[in-house]
This record gives structure tokens, sequence and C-alpha cells, in this order.
């Protein structure tokens, strides 16, 4: 019988954590080379991109393609935008409580209106 154990779950979360995070900071090198030069060294970048996941988790978002759209919005609207007077109705999305996918579709929905009217 195999028996892993606690400790081996959390290393192998933690190595998964990192090989997502390496993932997405070569996604920001490749869509965003602005805010990766933003950030200098590699090092920098991967502490941003690192940053951002963390906080898209602590809202409660679980899937990769979740995680990659709140680092999308925070490369083009810049980190923690949502705490800013301006996007006070995106903040009461992100802390509804439902389901992450909803809250994706519904933030993305009103950005495509935004974009329309030319203020996005």
């Amino acid at each position: 019988m195999l028996v892993i154990r606690r400790e081996q779950f959390k290393s192998f979360e933690q190595m998964l954590f990192d090989e997502f995070v390496v993932c997405c900071t070569a996604y920001v090198r490749a869509q965003y080379p602005a805010v990766a030069a933003g950030h200098g060294e590699a090092d920098g970048l991967r502490e941003f991109t690192k940053d951002c996941i963390r906080r898209s988790m602590a809202l409660g978002f679980r899937d990769r393609e979740h995680h990659r759209k709140f680092l999308d919005w925070e490369c083009r609207f810049g980190a923690k935008f949502y705490e800013l007077q301006p996007w006070e109705w995106l903040k009461a999305i992100l802390h509804n409580g439902l389901d992450p996918a909803i809250r994706v579709y519904r933030i993305e929905v009103r950005l495509e209106i935004l974009r329309n009217r030319g203020k996005s």
C-alpha cells in the first residue's frame, strides 16, 4: 500500500505552483513586454506574477484560466487596480461570492461594454 504524507502533498503543490508561475511569467513576457520591462530583472517579473496569482487565489479563483485572466487584468490596468475608486464596480463583482467562472464572465462583459464606449 502506498502512503503519501501531507508533507509530500505540500511539496508537490509547491512544485506545481512554481511551475505555473514560470509559465505565467513567460506569458507576461510574451504578451505584455512593457509590463515585463517595467519589472526589470527576471526576479522582479517573477515576483509580480507570483503576487498576482496569490491575489487571485485569495479572491477564490481556482482554475489556471481564471488566474491567467486575472493576470491579464493586472497587466492591463495595474497591480491591485480593483482597489481604486473608478473600479468599485469590479471590486463588487470580485467579492460577491459567486462561482469564479461567473465572476470572470461578468467582469469581461462589463469591460467589453466599457471598451465599446471608449472607456477602457
